[in-house]
């Protein structure tokens, strides 16, 4: 019995050990079954899943459906690192351009950093470095991301991203090329890499992603903007209406069909657009900037009516209350107080953005503008040096390097120059053409590092030509005219060529010099452009040659042509002294050389008329009425097309107001009108009354008249039409001489 019943203890044993294993391996499956287990790791996969959605909504370049995701996720889960990461990269984007919750949520995920992954951590520094404008560091992290996760598609994409947005366009393709051989239908990169390639070579990419997926209205909007840039405009119109149609809250899209109403004289649809782009704005700064189109497009439509004022009034209210304290917001409504001529409540606006974001870009960009009235170089040189103080983080680093160049080049020593040389363009990417020039020029100027000068210049041109040339691949130039632009490109050349003329005769190469001057001058010629910059330099190379008598001629015509600022009147009087002639004495030569000029120019351009019908147009006025061209048969008629933001123009408008003044008793009408886009119209009555210009001003909605009937190339240009209709003269430009030339042709044309 005892070995019996030991045979049952034993037997005993063994089956309590079973069974208290089996009680472990039953309590531990429970747990991990348990509902809030369960939930826990639902939860987890599921954020993941929507953090991801979120990435592929932006890569798609839906923002706002990104950034609702990725809320939803920190509603839900507050530590969710890269929720944070990306949120702020969304918003320093040029999409949002909101710099203060770009950091607000950069700080956070700082604060969190040890939860993110070394992929993540690396994005992070990239995005700190893109809120700061440090464009070469956000390419560095990007690239180190993509080292180390060669098959991370989404580094990847950031990577090209990130070079197609700082116009890197080799790299960005390269990127791109890379996706698609690892993942041939992935369309969001088809879509970027059709931007970075000729529209020809970009439209195939897009419509495989069209056909891919049929429903995307993203893929339909960009079809339509390389269908535009080749030319075929009804194409394009199609394919922003069925993006609409897809989903008619595709703001985007709504834009772009607005605009091309507008310049169809489609004003019913464009303000059809515009409502329903009011009424879709996925974000209050979207919406208000959506209000400020609609509110210019009613006024030119409706007039300055009561009716159409406090409607204006009620929507600006509207916005004021949901819009909080959003800058964008906040700039909108300011910009529709001046349009409805309330300057108190359009001031508050703007003291409201500086109290709201004291650092913000919109202070800091009207601190920068304030510099430009600054004339004494020494005092803007130490203004801006105390901006960079006050904004260490600017995002506007080469606006502000560009202004301290240009200032202490004026007056500092040789390395002071060099050092604040070397510093902007070790910092400068957007600008980097302009920064060549100009420091090639200032080398130039003072003799020093001439042949750094030549390799500045030279690469200058390059950069400017590749941008020009990217710009039309990716349809940035759609809509202007073929001669238009190859007009815009003469002038650049021009320019270019015209620097490295200026270091060529800095370093003694004479020939060189000359040739690069009287090729830059035979441009502007072409481009319709009085060339008075490449004449100042002709001088400068006839004197260096001891051709003094050819020099003084160069000089004059220069001054004849207004540029005083480039040199010539100072290089004049100076050459007259030279020749034993006073100050005096060379004023009396530019005054008689310029009564000369005017007289044979004149008698030159009453000899070549132009003798071809005016288009006929009917614009509005500034009160709303509607003049023709055609009602006005009978007088001679003057056209000057100007804009609020043509410094040119400006310079234009008060002669343009002698000539009224001194004709309006007669048969002769001057007309103004103006070119200023949606944004800039509102300023166009204020700018008028505050100079007191009495002439008629009418408003070229869509550039019916500059654009589609004139074809005007730039401006200021003035046409002069004869009382039966027929243009006889034209002129482009500003002209210190327009006042004596006009009035001989008008008097011709009057018959007197």
């Amino acid at each position: 019995m005892k070995r019996r019943r030991g045979g049952f203890r034993v037997v005993y044993i063994q089956e309590a050990v079973f069974m208290g294993r089996l009680y472990l391996f039953v309590v531990t499956v429970c747990i991990l079954l348990s509902p809030t287990s369960a939930w826990a790791f639902q939860k987890n996969t599921n954020l993941d899943q929507r953090y991801a959605a979120a990435l592929e909504q932006a890569n798609r370049l839906k923002f706002n459906e990104a950034m609702a995701i990725l809320r939803s996720i920190l509603y839900e889960d507050p530590m969710y690192v890269a929720a944070h990461v990306r949120l702020a990269d969304i918003y320093q984007h040029q999409w949002a351009r909101d710099f203060v919750n770009a950091r607000k949520e950069a700080a956070i995920a700082d604060s969190l950093k040890q939860h993110l992954s070394a992929a993540d951590r690396l994005f992070l520094e990239a995005v700190h470095a893109k809120i700061d404008q440090r464009f070469n560091e956000a390419l560095d992290a990007l690239n180190a991301r993509v080292e180390q996760w060669p098959e991370d598609r989404q580094a990847l994409f950031d990577m090209a991203e990130r070079a197609f947005y700082t116009g890197n366009r080799d790299t960005a393709v390269d990127m791109y090329h890379r996706l698609l051989g690892k993942w041939p239908d992935y369309t969001p990169a088809l879509n970027h890499l059709a931007y970075s390639v000729s529209p020809e070579d970009g439209i195939p990419l897009l419509e495989k992603a069209v056909t891919a997926e049929p429903k995307e209205p993203d893929w339909r909007d960009s079809l339509g903007d390389l269908y535009r840039a080749a030319g075929r405009t009804e194409d394009a119109i199609e394919q922003y209406q069925k993006a609409v149609h897809i989903d008619p809250g595709f703001t985007i899209a709504w834009g772009k069909l607005a605009g091309y109403y507008v310049s169809k004289n489609r004003f019913d649809e464009a303000v059809a657009a515009y409502t329903q782009k009011v009424k879709y704005a996925p974000s209050p700064a979207e919406r208000a900037s959506s209000y400020n189109a609609l509110w210019l497009l009613r006024i030119q439509q409706e007039g300055k009516s009561a009716e159409v004022f406090s409607d204006i009034r009620s929507e600006l209210e509207d916005l004021e209350a949901s819009g909080g304290n959003n800058p964008g917001v906040l700039a909108a409504v300011a910009r529709g107080y001046r349009l409805i001529g309330d300057r108190a409540k359009a001031k508050q606006a703007e003291e409201s953005i500086a109290a709201v974001d004291p650092e913000g870009p919109q202070i800091q960009m009207l601190r920068i503008q304030a510099s430009g009235d600054i004339k004494d170089p020494k005092e803007r040189a130490e203004y801006m040096e105390a901006f960079r103080m006050d904004f260490t983080n600017t995002p506007y680093t080469e606006i502000v390097l560009l202004n301290l160049f240009s200032a202490y080049s004026r007056f500092a020593e040789d390395e002071k120059v060099r050092r604040i040389a070397d510093e902007l363009l070790g910092a400068v990417r957007m600008n980097m053409a302009s920064a060549k020039q100009m420091v090639a020029t200032a080398f130039a100027d003072r003799h020093i590092e001439l042949d750094r000068a030549q390799t500045l210049a030279e690469e200058a041109m390059t950069t400017d030509i590749q941008r020009f040339e990217m710009m039309k691949n990716v349809g940035a130039f759609a809509t202007v005219e073929e001669d238009v632009l190859t007009s815009r490109e003469t002038q650049m050349r021009a320019r270019h060529q015209d620097t490295q003329g200026w270091v060529a005769l800095a370093q003694g190469r004479i020939d060189a010099a000359e040739k690069l001057f009287r090729k830059a001058y035979k441009a502007t010629e072409r481009a319709h452009i009085t060339g008075a910059q490449q004449l100042y330099h002709l001088g400068v190379l006839a004197e260096r040659q001891d051709q003094t008598e050819e020099a003084e001629i160069f000089y004059l015509r220069a001054v004849t042509h207004h540029s005083e600022s480039a040199g010539a009147r100072d290089a004049l009087i100076a050459l007259a002294a030279q020749r034993g002639k006073s100050t005096e004495e060379a004023e009396q030569m530019i005054a008689a050389w310029r009564e000369e000029t005017v007289k044979e120019e004149g008698e030159r351009l009453l000899a070549e008329r132009i003798n071809e019908p005016a288009p006929d147009f009917s614009l509005k006025d500034l009160d709303g009425n509607i003049v023709s061209l055609s009602a006005l048969k009978g007088k001679v008629v003057l056209i000057d097309f100007w804009a609020t933001w043509c410094y040119p123009c400006k310079l234009v408008l008060p002669l343009y107001q002698q000539v009224h003044e001194k004709y309006k008793d007669w048969d002769v009408i001057c007309l103004a009108i103006s070119v200023d886009g949606l944004m800039s119209q509102g300023e166009v009555a204020p700018f008028i009354k505050e100079n007191n210009y009495t002439f008629p001003v009418l408003i070229d909605v869509g550039g019916q008249a500059s654009q589609g009937a004139y074809k005007v190339h730039g401006i200021p240009t003035l046409f002069v039409i004869d009382k039966t209709g027929k243009i006889q003269y034209m002129h482009v430009g500003y002209n210190k001489k327009l006042v004596g030339l006009l009035s001989m042709q008008i008097e011709q044309l009057v018959g007197w």
